[in-house]
């Protein structure tokens, strides 16, 4: 009953988030990611601490004992962040990487190989990321839709949804999960404009269609949590400020992997911090320490980013595609 809820009550947000600016009072902006909230340090205090999550040791206690650099380290984040996430949809939905690199029996058939659906995910972000810069969308809109793109190919094959309107599809339904509503009949007009290759032509009814199976694809849970949240707080913190352009663009490269589906978004922000102080040969050790979180698992998803520039280097656009190739036509 209360996972019911929980739908029910994103798909009256999604359905309403359009007309919320119009009936909002103004208020004081008190987050650079975030206008629309406010600080709340006290209620992240008072309240239980969440549930342990497997990838970070255990925090202190909100009551005793508490670390001053954990408390900064909450402080930085607004209540709803410091709180929610653990009891969120977006938690509630966090897979092992052995979930995700699943290739589904439809795309086998077809001769798709795990290289060959990641290289596709790769190529659709980037399409998803070409597309936004041209409807001018914020970066949260772009991470969310390529969120909702790598999550609904966990559950449904690419044989089935066609990535090439899965990608604007995804893009025009965060724009309204995050209330920088995109008209589907821009997208289309910007999609013609930029692709000549008729495979990726699609229109406004369809992108429409495809809205509907991408939310049953998702369960309806439209929640997302990014790194970008109090980053910059978390930068000041940490020494780190003056890397701020390189560390923003670390978490933008993340979304060319699956880390936002495999991993708490806060321990994504600090692995990229962690790159960027070795790039910068910055011994931050003794923060990370006093901020209690599971350097173990920091460096793994560290070793990820590095390993995915590697890798990065030797994607050329003949195996991207190759990969395409290996897809149906228009379904």
């Amino acid at each position: 009953m209360i996972q019911d809820m929980h739908q029910s009550i994103e798909i009256i947000y999604l359905i309403l988030s359009p007309f919320f600016k119009l009936f909002r009072h103004k208020k004081k902006k008190t987050c650079a990611f975030h206008p629309h909230r406010r600080y709340n340090l006290s209620s992240a205090f008072s309240l239980p601490s969440p549930p342990l999550p497997r990838w970070c040791s255990v925090p202190p206690s909100h009551t005793t004992g508490n670390s001053k650099k954990w408390r900064n380290f909450c402080a930085f984040l607004p209540a709803t962040m410091a709180t929610d996430f653990w009891t969120s949809t977006h938690y509630k939905q966090l897979l092992d990487q052995e979930d995700v690199d699943v290739v589904h029996s439809l795309d086998k058939e077809r001769g798709i190989t795990l290289e060959d659906f990641k290289l596709i995910k790769l190529h659709m972000t980037n399409y998803i990321v070409r597309l936004a810069q041209n409807v001018k969308v914020r970066q949260r809109v772009v991470a969310t839709a390529v969120t909702y793109m790598r999550r609904a190919y966990t559950r449904r094959s690419m044989v089935e949804y066609d990535p090439r309107l899965v990608a604007p599809t995804c893009l025009y339904l965060a724009s309204k999960a995050e209330e920088s509503t995109v008209q589907a009949r821009l997208l289309v007009f910007y999609i013609k404009k930029l692709y000549a290759d008729e495979k990726y032509r699609y229109e406004i009814k369809e992108i429409l269609e495809m809205e509907m199976k991408i939310l049953e694809a998702l369960n309806y849970y439209l929640v997302v949590f990014h790194p970008y949240r109090a980053l910059s707080q978390l930068l000041q913190d940490a020494g780190m400020s003056d890397a701020t352009q390189m560390i923003w663009g670390l978490i933008n490269d993340t979304y060319k992997m699956d880390l936002i589906l495999i991993y708490p978004p806060h321990l994504i922000a600090l692995a990229c911090i962690y790159v960027a102080s070795m790039f910068k040969d910055k011994d931050n050790t003794s923060w990370f320490e006093q901020l209690r979180v599971d350097m173990n698992m920091v460096e793994k998803i560290a070793t990820e980013i590095l390993d995915f520039y590697d890798y990065h280097k030797t994607i050329s656009e003949e195996k991207v595609n190759a990969a395409m190739l290996k897809l149906t036509m228009r379904m």
